[in-house]
């Protein structure tokens, strides 16, 4: 018999049938003085497992002892165990000493190996012909385990090989006896935790391949489940989005990031004036008496809808240029005066007849309209002021050369606005001064 014993891996070892090697099995029978002794593997009976080894001599062939022992060769990848250099295993097998002769008092050691942890333990014989009839029955006292812990040290890498020996010795009484050893049951297994399941068939888990399953299968659908509810709770938080935005408003921003047109008023409002702005037209230098452009350009007028009007308001790049002739107004009077937030927008009409043609040459503080509105601040308002400056207007215009709608309309005065301005031009003389201009409070 060979003296190599080949080696095999740990989980393999664990779900192999416990058979010879050239049967399949991990072990190796080798022996140390046997002439006459015959080693086999004996399927069915009288074995109560699968397969058994059997091992038995014929005194009158042979010497009176003989040695044999069955050795097996286990490969274990300690990274598994954190690369300990020691194991915890249990050690368990069944043997049966067969004895021809008288067997009454008879009992045989069994040496048994793992690694560095020896046993030595002691059966009593069985009679040889009585094991072999049908129904004869192994000696359940003659059973062997052990737990015990075991010194391990790496030969290759992280791999240690663990020698595993079923060793015994058969003393024959006479020539005429026979013997033989049979063994079966042999369970090795490392009880050390495992720190994964990467090697075969563990000794604390052999089924340890079949956990992962459920594991892989509740994460997959419990991802699709979560991936469902997300993409579920995005589309509906986008449609109730939807529901609760109003639509708003597309309103132009200018280059200085102003608002260009204000929001549309609701029809039961009364929506702003719209009206020329002084500063957009073109400066008039009295006292050269020729026109100039303003010193920086304005910002892209829009043309709002009608007032009043339903839906969206049709935006313009800008406004219509104007068919009347420019009023001139100095740029020094006006500099300072407010202006309304309605006063950046150009009006969408026919331009008013221009009042007045004459060319006034005064300086800031002669500006005739700012003097007469101030000699009748009570009347005059700084708001009515202003617009009657949008429109042109001077003290000696009269009034009723326009409507009463197109003073509203177009230049955003009220009805009673229109009335006081009639009224007090009614009371200007011929000459264009108030009848009361000599009293030291201007009236009506």
């Amino acid at each position: 018999m060979s003296s190599s014993v080949p080696s095999i891996a740990y989980g393999d070892f664990v779900s192999a049938d416990q058979t010879l090697q050239d049967h399949g099995g991990p072990w190796t029978p080798q022996s140390l003085e046997t002439p006459g002794a015959e080693v086999e593997l004996v399927q069915g009976s009288p074995c109560s497992s699968p397969f058994c080894l059997c091992c038995y001599v014929d005194g009158a062939e042979g010497a009176i002892t003989f040695h044999t022992s069955y050795v097996a060769n286990v490969s274990v990848d300690m990274a598994r165990y954190g690369n300990s250099n020691a194991l915890q295993f249990t050690w368990s097998f069944w043997p049966a000493f067969l004895k021809s002769g008288p067997i009454a008092g008879v009992s045989y050691p069994v040496k048994s190996q793992i690694g560095d942890a020896a046993y030595t333990d002691t059966i009593s014989a069985t009679d040889y012909t009585a094991f072999h009839v049908p129904g004869g029955a192994w000696d359940a006292a003659n059973k062997i385990s052990h737990n015990g812990t075991m010194t391990v040290v790496p030969s290759s890498g992280s791999t240690a090989y663990l020698l595993l020996n079923i060793s015994f010795a058969l003393n024959h009484s006479n020539r005429t006896e026979t013997l033989g050893l049979y063994v079966q049951d042999i369970n090795f297994k490392i009880s050390t935790p495992a720190l994964d399941s990467t090697e075969g068939t563990t000794a604390t888990s052999p089924s340890f391949k079949e956990a992962p399953i459920g594991a892989i299968v509740g994460g997959t659908v419990g991802g699709v489940a979560l991936l469902a509810l997300i993409i579920f709770g995005i589309l509906w938080f986008r449609k109730r989005e939807k529901q609760v935005t109003p639509h708003s408003e597309k309103v132009p921003i200018d280059s200085n990031g102003a608002t260009a047109v204000p929001p549309v008023t609701p029809a039961a409002e009364t929506p702003a004036a719209w009206q020329i702005p002084a500063a957009a037209g073109v400066q008039y230098d009295f006292a050269n008496g020729s026109a100039s452009p303003p010193s920086s350009p304005s910002p892209p007028w829009t043309t709002p809808a009608t007032p009043g009007s339903q839906g969206e308001q049709p935006l313009l790049a800008a406004a219509a240029p104007l068919n009347r002739s420019p009023t001139y107004v100095s740029s020094a009077s006006m500099s300072n005066r407010p202006m309304s937030a309605a006063s950046s927008y150009a009006p969408r009409h026919g331009s008013p007849p221009v009042y007045g043609s004459s060319v006034y040459a005064y300086g800031a503080s002669s500006n005739p309209l700012s003097t007469w509105a101030n000699s009748n601040r009570a009347f005059i308002t700084e708001d009515l002021e202003s617009k009657l400056a949008t429109a042109g207007y001077l003290p000696t215009d009269n009034p009723d050369d326009l409507t009463e709608e197109e003073w509203t309309n177009q230049f955003g005065l009220t009805k009673l606005e229109v009335l006081r301005l009639r009224k007090l031009y009614s009371k200007l003389s011929p000459n264009g001064r108030s009848t009361c201009a000599g009293r030291q409070n201007p009236c009506l």
